[in-house]
Formats: C-alpha cells, sequence, structure tokens
C-alpha cells in the first residue's frame, strides 16, 4: 500500500512540473542560446547544407559517438533504420541525423531521438581546429523540414532548453 502511494505521490508531482512547464501549449521557450550564436544560427547563407553523417565534422561525429556507449552506430542517416522505440536492435543507433548545417567555425545538428520518449533535437557547435564544443541543446515540438523553418522557430523562440533532456 505505502509502494503504491509512492508511486501516485510521484506521478502527481511530476503531472504538476509537466504542466508548469508546458503551460498555455508551449514550453519555456529558448532563454540559453546566447545572442550571438543566435544571430550566427539566423543568418543567411551561413551554413552549408548536411544531408549525410560521414559529411559532418569529425570532431561532431565523436561527440555523438561519445554518447552512444556500447553501440557500433551512434547516428543514422535520414532515411535509415535506428532505434525509433524502446526496444533497442543490435546495431541500431539511437538518434537519425534530420539535416545539418556546416559553417567555417560552427556546426549545426537537428536529429530526432528514438527510445521510450521519442524527440527532435537541435545542438550547436562550435568549431576550432580538431575540437567541437557544444553551446547550445534545444528540444524541438517537432520534427523541422528546412534551415528556413528551424530558423523561424528559433526566432520565435520556439525550442525548449530549460528542460534537462537527454542528448
Amino acid at each position: 500500500m505505502k509502494q503504491h502511494f509512492k508511486i501516485v505521490s510521484v506521478a502527481a508531482s511530476l503531472a504538476v512540473v509537466v504542466a508548469q512547464t508546458f503551460s498555455q501549449g508551449r514550453a519555456a521557450g529558448i532563454t540559453r542560446l546566447g545572442a550571438e550564436d543566435k544571430q550566427y544560427l539566423l543568418a543567411k547563407d551561413k551554413f552549408r547544407a548536411v544531408l549525410r553523417v560521414k559529411q559532418l565534422p569529425r570532431s561532431v561525429r565523436g561527440w555523438f559517438a561519445q554518447r552512444a556507449t556500447g553501440r557500433t552506430s551512434y547516428l543514422a542517416d535520414p532515411g535509415q533504420k535506428y532505434q525509433a522505440g524502446c526496444i533497442v536492435e543490435k546495431g541500431s543507433a539511437p538518434r537519425r541525423l534530420l539535416f545539418a548545417g556546416v559553417a567555417d567555425d560552427h556546426c549545426f545538428v537537428h536529429y530526432e531521438k528514438g527510445g521510450r520518449g521519442h524527440s527532435y533535437h537541435v545542438v550547436l557547435f562550435r568549431l576550432s581546429g580538431n575540437e567541437a564544443r557544444l553551446t547550445w541543446h534545444g528540444v524541438a515540438k517537432r520534427k523541422m523540414a528546412s534551415l528556413d523553418q528551424l530558423r523561424q522557430s528559433i526566432a520565435a523562440n520556439d525550442l525548449s532548453d530549460e528542460l534537462n533532456y537527454g542528448y
């Protein structure tokens, strides 16, 4: 009986947090994306389109590989099979690239993460030599089809970087 009470109590607390976070039908919005990085993402013609994982800088691929513990694949190409649900298939990547952009000193990646809580993410890196430093991570409400759509969502503060989502 006590165990049941604890579960109900935790579920109720979680419901309150979620309701507060998503009040008025939207997430908390962008709060941690620096003004300089935001302007860079919004600027036209800064990024060259990337639609294959192998086209990402080696340092960015390495960042994703570090987060795919014990897997041979870390980020699937668009349209490739990946771990969309909570059942892990041998060799399946936990994430799938939707699209990315690479500039001289920045790279962003829009991807979907499978598993128990399917989600859409955008990460931004600053590139320097052979290193990629994560500068921002946002979670989108939906899959974005293009860089223009991503820019519109960023301009409208329509991504959440408040909640502690896994990468």
